[in-house]
């Protein structure tokens, strides 16, 4: 007979309940022990949080502390010094929003009752699972901004997207994710007790060693220092991850605006005009960021044919030959535009934790089309013409 009985499944709202609760939390100091059965051996986590503004997760090899976040007052910032050269970066959301502002606008113009942008508070990630590569369980945590309707926990968050059913087991809740993953939650308080990997060779296992909660914490840990003298600057990487989560939020507020309320049925002419006026924008600024990368490696690789084209024709190709050449380039060029469009559009989808939106596929279909539109203008168009400038005889 077993000797740990486990109750009944808890009911479904225990989660949002610990939730709710943990954004009552004024501080927190939460220390853990985290092994992985490597080499590298036993390492500490320790998290600082003060409600709303300040966290600090610091993740350290006895005295050696080698990666720390901060999110402070809306700076985010990274120390990391597992890599070689070490790398640092910091990022104030104040300034993403101010890029931000002009599409708050055209979307409050158009819509005088859309919800405002809500001041974002200070939380902890924490994700676990397989790398992808490796296959190695591996369990990342970090200081993250998040939506004042968000939990400062970040793991009750992560348990409530998978869906996870959590079962009662005296003062601990236990759940099982990714069909491997065990975890136990203070029943009461739902800061995680154990995280461990139960797979096949399974080594992975974070274990809570101390909690002082609601005290007073130094302000001095929560002050984010200078990069040391040589740290590469990772401050662009912090601000695109940052710029993303603002771009999200304001496009759920554009849903709720336009998809929400009670009415169904199609818009006039009129009404999509003003849509249009909202979507279109916020597409002509994701897009091109979004295919920045791929634009730098399109210019090499159109260089390059170019290059290679000129060569043809000064090796006495025949204009035919060195067309044929050029039109089997154009080929691979158009299927790789088609798939980045398509990856947009399949990608779309109605944002998570909006409101109720009667008229969601709706406004999904015209914002697909309005997509579309940005492409071809600012992508396809201006990607052919470059290329057929450069390749010209």
């Amino acid at each position: 007979m077993l000797s740990l009985i486990l109750f009944a499944l808890a009911a479904p709202d225990q989660l949002a309940e610990l939730t709710r609760s943990s954004r009552e939390l004024r501080s927190f100091t939460a220390v853990f022990e985290l092994s992985s059965g490597q080499d590298s051996g036993v390492s500490t986590l320790r998290i600082d949080y003060a409600a709303p503004a300040r966290v600090r997760v610091e993740h350290s090899f006895g005295p050696e502390v080698r990666l720390s976040t901060w999110c402070v007052d809306g700076v985010l910032a990274v120390d990391d010094g597992k890599t070689q050269p070490r790398s640092h970066g910091r990022v104030d959301h104040a300034a993403i929003l101010a890029e931000l502002a002009p599409l708050e606008r055209k979307l409050h113009d158009a819509f005088p009752d859309a919800p405002a942008a809500a001041a974002l508070a200070s939380a902890v990630g924490m994700g676990w699972g397989l790398d992808a590569k490796s296959q190695r369980a591996q369990l990342v945590c970090e200081a993250r901004l998040r939506e004042p309707s968000a939990s400062p926990l970040g793991w009750l968050e992560l348990l409530q997207e998978q869906g996870a059913a959590a079962v009662e087991d005296g003062d601990v809740l236990r759940f099982e994710t990714q069909g491997r993953f065990r975890v136990a939650l203070a029943k009461d308080s739902g800061f995680v007790r154990e995280i461990k990997d139960a797979g096949p060779e399974g080594k992975l296992k974070l274990v809570l060693v101390s909690l002082e909660s609601n005290h007073e914490i130094e302000a001095a840990r929560f002050v984010i220092p200078p990069a040391a003298q040589g740290a590469v600057d990772v401050s662009a990487d912090l601000a695109r991850g940052l710029s993303r989560l603002a771009e999200l939020g304001l496009r759920r507020r554009i849903y709720e605006a336009i998809a929400g309320g009670e009415e169904s049925g199609a818009w006039d002419s009129a009404v999509e005009a003003r849509i249009e006026s909202v979507l279109r924008p916020f597409h002509e600024r994701v897009v091109p960021g979004t295919l920045a990368a791929w634009r730098e490696r399109s210019r090499k690789i159109e260089a390059g044919v170019a290059e290679r084209l000129a060569g043809m024709r000064k090796a006495g190709k025949s204009a035919d030959e060195v067309e044929q050449s050029r039109q089997r380039e154009l080929g691979y060029l158009g299927k790789q535009l088609d798939e980045l469009e398509q990856g947009f559009l399949t990608r779309l989808s109605l944002p998570e934790n909006a409101r109720p939106l009667p008229r969601g596929a709706l406004l999904l279909e015209l914002e697909k089309r309005c997509l579309s539109e940005v492409f071809r203008t600012l992508v396809r168009e201006p990607t052919l013409e470059s290329f057929a400038k450069a390749t010209a005889g």
